[in-house]
């Protein structure tokens, strides 16, 4: 039996198929969608239950806000940084990773060969020549720290 649909008086017959197809083309777009919800929260962070990473000498608390925002608290520098390595690798990797390539003039291996003219000025500028050498410079607790930091990061 086909549907009726009243138009400007008249009577139309709106065939089976069409109907159908309708139907079919709205639980295809409400599957797709239920698909790529589920597949962006995976890509989340967890950040429920407890974590042992390597390295860690005494105890790190991290409680987030309402807003997502951690907040650490560590026995001593060296985990307090660990830690902070960590949670900045998990939330904001890729751009940890788009500023490493930026500040060492290596866009273009990330975008393409239409970031060439700017590594060639940032190579001109000199960044991670200074930073190198700025490094070098550091004090011996400094430089545990960041060691701690990095350690997680690279991991």
């Amino acid at each position: 039996m086909d549907w009726l649909v009243a138009y400007s008086g008249t009577v139309l017959r709106v065939p089976r198929w069409v109907i159908f197809t309708a139907l079919v083309v709205i639980m295809a777009l409400g599957a797709l969608s239920s698909l790529a919800v589920g597949t962006a929260r995976r890509s989340l962070p967890d950040y429920s239950g407890e974590l042992v990473l390597p390295g860690l000498i005494g105890t790190v608390e991290v409680k987030r806000d309402s807003y997502g925002v951690p907040h650490v608290y560590a026995d001593n520098p060296e985990d307090l940084f660990l830690a902070q390595g960590y949670i900045q690798a998990s939330d904001r990797f890729y751009e940890m990773d788009y500023r490493r390539h930026l500040a060492a003039g290596r866009l273009s291996e990330l975008y393409g060969p239409s970031q060439v003219e700017a590594d060639s000025y940032i190579r001109t500028l000199g960044w991670r020549r200074v930073a190198e050498e700025e490094l070098a410079l550091l004090s011996a607790s400094t430089r545990r720290y960041l060691d701690a930091y990095a350690s997680v990061v690279n991991a």
